[in-house]
């Protein structure tokens, strides 16, 4: 299992980098 400080760690970055992309 991933442990969830390594997951916060991975997804919010991923979800804010996907929302700063246009479009």
């Amino acid at each position: 299992m991933i442990p969830e400080e390594v997951w916060y760690l991975f997804v919010f970055p991923w979800m804010f980098f996907i929302a700063t992309i246009p479009g």
